[in-house]
């Protein structure tokens, strides 16, 4: 539903769930979500319970189709995603924007597996969680509450339902509060500590 109908500048609320059908083409192949008019498309309640998951062929049969998670262009913004599972979990245009996502569990062929862009790497990307953050040349501010970090480093085992944060994480206490629920993703209260 996230296509030429949806005027530039709107806002698209997406609902929680585990998104892994469809294929549009948009920026360089196949991707599940492609945003190319301008829009900014949002989770309700952020990427612990709203994912974007690619697909992969089988490199022994060569059955399935390569599909990465998303495609983000110039002037369009995706909020509140987890992007898993891809061949590329994100590819920007360098004036797009990825904000309070996690990209982690893709692969990559020509592009990094979690983000690249058509810039050399240039894109904003804030408050995100990446698996594997090169190639990518993060344009985003990384200082102050504006954490980028990758995901390895801040991110415990899967529990089946959502990651954990890791001691020490800089996503902590950290973040935006723009457009979150007032519970996290195992139902405690935050913002923690003033966020």
């Amino acid at each position: 539903a996230i296509g030429s109908a949806t005027l530039p500048g709107h806002l698209v609320l997406v609902t929680n769930g585990v998104y892994c059908t469809g294929i549009v083409e948009g920026g360089y192949g196949p991707s599940r979500v492609a945003l190319t008019n301008r829009v900014v498309v949002q989770s309700v309640n952020g990427p612990q319970v709203t994912v974007i998951e690619g697909s992969r062929s089988d490199p022994d049969t060569g059955e399935g189709i390569d599909v990465r998670c998303a495609y983000v262009g110039d002037g369009s913004v995706m909020s509140g995603f987890t992007l898993t599972n891809g061949v590329g979990g994100v590819y920007s245009e360098p004036l797009g924007v990825v904000t309070n996502c996690i990209i982690t569990g893709n692969t990559g062929t020509g592009f990094g597996p979690d983000c690249a862009s058509s810039a050399v790497g240039l894109f904003k990307i804030n408050y995100s969680l990446i698996g594997i953050p090169a190639p990518c040349l993060l344009s985003g501010e990384t200082s102050g509450n504006n954490q980028t970090q990758a995901a390895a480093d801040a991110l415990g085992t899967f529990t089946g339902t959502y990651y954990p944060l890791k001691s020490g994480s800089l996503a902590i206490d950290n973040g935006t509060n723009t457009g979150c629920p007032s519970t996290d993703q195992i139902g405690q209260p935050r913002p923690v500590n003033g966020g």
